[in-house]
């Protein structure tokens, strides 16, 4: 399967009305607290790829509570990975602190794989929806194992990033265009998330899971 960056870049559109749903899921987004119902609603929108869902659910405020749980949750992952990357960073910037330039560049190599570290951990949360899920670097390599568009995946998210960043940057031309990027930031989370759906429903793993529930589905009942 294929990684299709326009069917990303096109995701935003796909929800019933999606101006005015955008509009107030980028204002649940710019709320402290309240936008870890923007990223639980992310997930959502991975979910609707995963499942093969052409329309996605309407915004962060379509079953507010579950959204803003799942959103908590994954910030918590995040947070972990980070403070883990941080403690590794700081103990070979101790080791190296003699050498200055190889410390910085090995740190900023370290800080670009936590990153993508914590991405492919979010496709292994996203089977379940536990905290612990993303540390569980079994099943993510699992997810990952046999994938044939892992290197391509990677690409294209550094793409639509790019995409959305040169957006942003134009918009903030204007004074009109700054009050446009948070929207814009919003719309950004999720054509990234439907992009990792479209890698984890590639995944000959989870091909397997589903292939393995939907024959249990049809068993007949004892």
């Amino acid at each position: 399967m294929s990684i299709d960056l326009q069917k990303a870049l096109k995701a935003p559109m796909q929800i019933d009305g999606w101006p005015l749903k955008v509009f107030i899921g980028g204002l649940v987004y710019l709320v402290p607290i309240l936008c870890f119902a923007a990223i639980g609603y992310w997930l959502q929108c991975l979910l609707s790829e995963l499942n093969g869902k052409p329309q996605l659910p309407g915004g962060p405020t379509d079953n507010l509570s579950k959204n803003f749980v799942t959103g908590f949750k994954l910030f918590v992952g995040y947070v972990i990975i980070g403070i883990a990357a941080s403690l590794v960073i700081g103990v070979i910037s101790i080791i190296l602190s003699k050498m200055q330039i190889v410390a910085a560049l090995i740190t900023l190599v370290l800080e670009i794989a936590a990153m993508f570290a914590a991405i492919f951990l979010t496709l292994s949360f996203a089977m379940d929806k536990k905290i612990l899920s993303m540390l569980d670097v079994q099943r993510t390599m699992q997810i990952m194992k046999g994938h044939p568009d892992t290197v391509n995946f990677i690409v294209q998210m550094i793409l639509l990033s790019l995409i959305y960043f040169a957006v942003i940057i134009l918009c903030c031309i204007t004074v009109v265009g700054i009050v446009l990027a948070p929207f814009i930031s919003y719309m950004w989370g999720i054509s990234m998330y439907n992009l990792m759906g479209q890698y984890l429903k590639g995944s000959p793993y989870i091909a397997q899971m589903i292939a393995k529930r939907q024959q249990q589905n049809q068993q007949p009942q004892q």
